[in-house]
C-alpha cells in the first residue's frame, strides 16, 4: 500500500529526528548534572559535591557552560515533547492504525511527560531519586526511538534456535544493563565516585560499614564533609556493587553477541562487543584516579553516552530477525 508506506517513512523519518533531539536531552542533561561539583571540578576533592551538599545554593553561582546549558535542555525537551507528539497522532490518526509503531509512540509520551513532570523538582533536587529518574527515563526514551527508527524486515534464513534465544537473552542483559544505569544514577548522585579506590579498598569499606546497604536508598538527602578523604565514604557499597554488577553485565553481553553472530547478526555483535570494551576502558580509567583531573567530566559524559547507545543497540536486538552470515 503506497499510502501505508509513505506514513511509515514519514514516522520514521519523525524518530530519527527524536533521536537526535533525545539524545541531545541526554548528553546536556548529564553535563548539567555532573558539571558543577562533580567529576573534573577543580579545587579537587574539597569541591566534590558542593552543589548538591548545600556549599554553593544559588543557581547564580552556576558556571557559564551550565547556565547556557539549562535554557538548551528546556527548549530541546519541548521540542521532542512536540515531535512525540506528532508521533502518537501520525499512528492513529488515521485508518490503517499502526499498532506496533503506535504503543512505542505512546510509551514515549508517557516518559517525555514524566520526565516534564519531574523536570519540576529537579533544580536544586539533593535527593538522589530525582537525578536516578532523569537519566534513567532519557536513556529509556532514546532507546524507544532508537527501535521506533528500525524498519520491519522479513523473517530471513539463519540459526533459528540462536535467533530464538537472541530476543530473550537480549531482554535479559537489557534488565542488567537498566539495573546498572540506576546504580550508576546514584553513584553520581550521592558522589560516590570518590568514597573508594579499586576493589580491594571498596571491598575493605563494604565490610567496615555499619549499615552499608542505607547507600542504596534513593530517598535519603546527601551529606558529606568534602574534606574529609576519602570522599563520603559511606557510600562506597554503591561503587562496590556498581562494579560487581559491570562484571556480570560484561559476561551477559558477550553471551549475547555470541547469539547475535550466531543468528547472523555480524555487526550488531560487533557492535555490541565494541561498545562494552570501550564502557570498561572508560571505568577503569575513572577508577585508575582520573576523578578530579581536566578529563574528568568528559570521561564522566562518555561514559553516559555509551551507556546509551548500548542500551538502544540491546532494545533494538529483539526486533531483528535471523539474517544469513556474510
Amino acid at each position: 500500500m503506497p499510502d501505508l508506506q509513505r506514513r511509515l517513512n514519514f514516522l520514521h523519518r519523525l524518530a530519527l529526528i527524536c533521536c537526535v533531539l533525545v539524545l541531545a536531552i541526554v548528553v546536556i542533561s548529564a553535563f548539567i548534572r555532573l558539571a558543577d561539583g562533580g567529576p573534573g571540578c577543580t579545587p579537587w576533592p574539597q569541591c566534590y559535591g558542593q552543589q548538591r551538599t548545600g556549599a554553593a545554593e544559588s543557581q547564580t553561582q552556576a558556571s557559564p557552560g551550565i547556565a547556557l546549558a539549562r535554557p538548551a535542555h528546556r527548549v530541546l525537551a519541548s521540542l521532542a515533547l512536540l515531535v512525540v507528539i506528532a508521533l502518537v497522532v501520525s499512528c492513529f490518526a488515521r485508518r490503517p492504525f499502526l499498532w506496533r509503531e503506535g504503543r512505542l509512540a505512546l510509551a514515549l509520551l508517557v516518559l517525555a511527560l514524566a520526565l516534564a513532570v519531574l523536570g519540576i523538582y529537579s533544580g536544586g533536587a539533593r535527593i538522589p531519586a530525582i537525578g536516578v529518574g532523569n537519566l534513567v527515563g532519557g536513556l529509556v526514551m532514546f532507546a524507544l526511538c532508537v527501535r521506533l527508527c528500525s524498519r520491519r524486515r522479513p523473517t530471513l534464513s539463519g540459526d533459528t534456535a540462536a535467533a530464538g534465544s537472541l530476543g530473550v537473552w537480549a531482554g535479559v542483559a537489557g534488565l542488567v544493563l537498566l539495573t546498572q544505569v540506576v546504580l550508576g544514577g546514584l553513584v553520581s548522585t550521592s558522589h560516590a565516585g570518590a568514597s573508594c579506590a579499586g576493589w580491594l579498598d571498596c571491598s575493605a569499606a563494604l565490610g567496615a560499614a555499619t549499615q552499608p546497604w542505607q547507600a542504596l536508598n534513593p530517598w535519603v538527602e546527601v551529606r558529606f564533609d568534602p574534606q574529609a578523604l576519602p570522599t563520603h565514604r559511606s557510600a562506597a557499597p554503591l561503587l562496590w556493587l556498581h562494579h560487581v554488577l559491570a562484571a556480570l553485565l560484561a559476561v551477559v553481553v558477550l553471551w549475547v553477541a555470541v547469539l547475535a553472530w550466531r543468528a547472523g547478526r555480524v555487526r550488531l555483535a560487533a557492535a555490541m562487543v565494541l561498545l562494552l570494551v570501550m564502557q570498561m576502558v572508560l571505568g577503569l580509567t575513572m577508577v585508575g584516579g582520573m576523578l578530579g583531573s581536566s578529563l574528568g567530566l568528559g570521561l564522566a559524559l562518555a561514559h553516559n553516552l555509551l551507556a546509551a547507545l548500548f542500551l538502544a543497540l540491546l532494545f533494538r536486538l529483539p526486533r531483528g530477525s535471523a539474517q544469513p552470515r556474510g
